[in-house]
């Protein structure tokens, strides 16, 4: 059971971490809040990354800024980031190949640069 093994979809794998959207409505409105369920460590692990991309990566606060321009407040902005950076885990999970009891991805650029 490799990376990316025990979860199907990017989406279960959200939620496990706990960056998966919540539906939220209130008169004819709808939202979607954070997810307060899930491995809190692994949120919280996202949520320092997040952070850290916000304040340091030229991408990623390009992406909050389109998040904003589309109506999110910060904070639904910077979810948003988390669920990126979510499928960016997922993505480099499912170009791993299984060697034996070991994973040879993560230390390869050229994997992840696909």
């Amino acid at each position: 059971m490799g990376p990316g093994q025990r979860f199907r979809t990017d989406a279960q794998l959200a939620a496990f971490a706990g960056v998966a959207p919540l539906e939220v409505s209130s008169a004819g409105r709808t939202r979607h809040r954070l997810n307060r369920g899930g491995n809190r460590r692994l949120n919280a692990i996202l949520h320092r990354i997040a952070v850290v991309q916000a304040r340091c990566s030229p991408a990623a606060q390009a992406y909050l800024a389109r998040r904003r321009a589309d109506g999110k407040s910060p904070r639904e902005a910077l979810r948003a980031l988390k669920r990126f950076l979510i499928r960016a885990v997922w993505r480099a999970w499912q170009q791993c190949a299984p060697d034996g009891a070991t994973v040879h991805c993560l230390n390869d650029p050229a994997r992840l640069a696909a």
